[in-house]
């Protein structure tokens, strides 16, 4: 009786709901105004600064949910440099999950002559997609970089993140509208 007893609880406990997290990704572009600064100023010289990023998170299954994942950016400070790196993005679901806070970290190299520090911080809207994995994001962002080593040369920005699909979306009409769209009966 008791070996049933014992199975039946491990048979309970070990029952769970089925759960969809599947993976979520964004495309996004970056435009914002940043600070140059050299020998520890926070900002020594006004530029643009842009960028592509994209990002993976996974274990978001509704709004609500955190989620983890990597990032690769690309981008530039006025135009002088080529920027590249990647990181860990975490998801933290705030004002009912459609618009969380998603912070950044990782490593970043300008013109691959040296190594930096990245941080960033995302504000805006990304609601989860429950019917597919790509996920629209647009919002504020803030951050910056530090390079690693003693130049002490570094990066703030604040600006705006808008969804690879807005930029998208003209190009894709006026294909489809070129095109025609297709018969139903075919």
């Amino acid at each position: 009786m008791r070996a049933v007893s014992l199975m039946t609880l491990l048979g309970v406990s070990s029952w769970a709901a089925s759960v969809h997290a599947e993976p979520e990704w964004n495309i996004a572009a970056q435009t914002s105004l940043c600070g140059l600064n050299e020998h520890g100023s926070l900002w020594r010289k006004t530029a643009f600064c842009g960028a592509l990023r994209g990002d993976v998170l996974f274990g978001r299954d509704r709004n609500a949910a955190f989620a983890i994942g990597p990032y690769l950016t690309l981008g530039t400070a006025n135009f002088s440099d080529l920027r590249f790196g990647g990181g860990l993005s975490l998801l933290l679901p705030a004002f009912s999950g459609d618009m969380p806070v998603v912070v950044s970290a990782g490593g970043l190299s300008r013109n691959g002559d040296d190594g930096r520090l990245a941080a960033q911080v995302f504000f805006g809207f990304r609601s989860h997609n429950f019917h597919g994995a790509y996920a629209m994001a647009s919002g504020i962002v803030m951050g910056g970089d530090a390079a690693i080593g003693p130049s002490h040369a570094g990066t703030t920005y604040v600006g705006l993140q808008i969804d690879g699909l807005w930029i998208a979306l003209p190009f894709i009409l006026g294909y489809e509208w070129l095109h025609g769209a297709p018969d139903p009966g075919d």
